[in-house]
């Protein structure tokens, strides 16, 4: 099986911007300008948001199920503390700073306007402790709404015995049992840890603990995850719910997976490594006010009203927050790189002292 394949880093990419893109919905007014539930605005908006978007995330758990065990067909306690360390560093470190600087941000002009009470009350409504599991007022999620993805897939790293065992007793059966739980909602939790994104992470697994290249699997059915994956796409868009999202989500990355491979060569030139390897930053970053305020100066410098406006400054704000975080890595990852181990965790850290 071949281990390691550089078409990875493009979906890394791709992804990430999918990311930057379903927190985008709703931005593109200006004051006193709402979306209009059923306009033009919301629609384009849901379209690019919530259902092109909606392979992003699930698309990271399957990359990160398919590279946990890719040197692990055959169990290792050993190998696994291994790994569990190496995600103390690239895992619960990133989770453990990028909250607290979130947390930073909310705590510096509460205190500056109410003084301790305003400390209080930031901590009442992030829900105290759980400000660090799903305290989140807009999502179950931590103070900082992105690194959910990071709480759970250390979730699912700890799952890793439970995982190996039962894929080596029944290849996809774990997954088609998971996909099951989550289409006819037999799961304890709906946000949290959820059915279909522990199952892309068992599919990334199960390719890997089974010895199989995942990649060249899914290019045995190009043409059919192409068809399949418009026709959800269209099934989707015009009748949503639970089956239609996952048959998308599903055969969606598939597509998204063959056409990067397939057209890797374009995909290098397009995407050069300074773009790709800033993904997780990219990912985490956008929430951490960049993108709030890509929106409000777009918002005060192109402040005209109307549709076609608004959704200008919303396709804009995504390139722009893009840019920067780019920007700012590349200046990290020049002059600041031991900022980069604290940030994003030692793979990261290691790339840039090997580059």
């Amino acid at each position: 099986m071949k281990a390691y394949n550089p078409s990875i880093e493009h979906l890394r990419f791709i992804f990430a911007v999918m990311v930057v893109f379903i927190h985008t919905y709703g931005r593109g007014g200006v004051s006193g300008e709402a979306l209009v539930e059923g306009s033009l605005v919301t629609d384009v908006q849901g379209f690019f948001s919530h259902t092109l978007a909606s392979v992003a995330v699930p698309g990271f758990f399957l990359l990160s199920g398919y590279l946990f065990f890719v040197h692990m067909q055959v169990w290792s306690w050993r190998g696994y503390e291994q790994s569990l360390r190496r995600r103390l560093i690239t895992l619960l470190m990133p989770f453990v700073v990028w909250n607290v600087l979130k947390l930073i941000t909310l705590i510096i002009p509460a205190m500056m306007a109410n003084g301790w009470e305003g400390v209080a009350q930031v901590c009442h409504t992030y829900g105290g402790w759980r400000m660090w599991w799903d305290g989140n007022p807009d999502y179950p999620a931590p103070v900082l709404l992105a690194t959910w993805f990071l709480r759970d897939l250390m979730v699912f790293c700890l799952l890793a015995p439970l995982v190996h065992w039962m894929v080596r007793k029944g290849a996809f059966a774990l997954f088609a049992l998971l996909m099951c739980c989550s289409l006819f909602g037999w799961w304890p939790t709906e946000r949290v840890c959820s059915a279909h994104h522990l199952a892309l992470f068992v599919l990334g697994a199960t390719f890997s603990i089974r010895g199989r290249d995942m990649f060249a699997c899914f290019s045995k059915f190009k043409g059919l995850s192409y068809l399949v994956g418009v026709l959800a796409l269209v099934a989707r868009v015009w009748y949503p719910c639970t089956l239609t999202s996952l048959l998308f989500i599903l055969f969606g990355i598939v597509a998204i997976c063959n056409f990067v491979c397939s057209h890797e060569p374009m995909f290098t030139r397009l995407l050069p490594t300074r773009y790709t390897q800033a993904s997780m930053f990219i990912y985490l970053g956008h929430s951490l006010l960049v993108l709030s305020g890509v929106s409000w100066l777009l918002a005060h410098c192109v402040s005209f009203s109307g549709h076609v406006w608004m959704l200008l400054r919303y396709f804009m704000a995504p390139p722009l927050t893009i840019a920067i975080l780019v920007i700012l890595y590349q200046f990290l990852r020049k002059h600041l790189p031991i900022v980069l181990f604290v940030l994003l965790g030692r793979k990261y850290y290691d790339r840039v002292i090997r580059a």
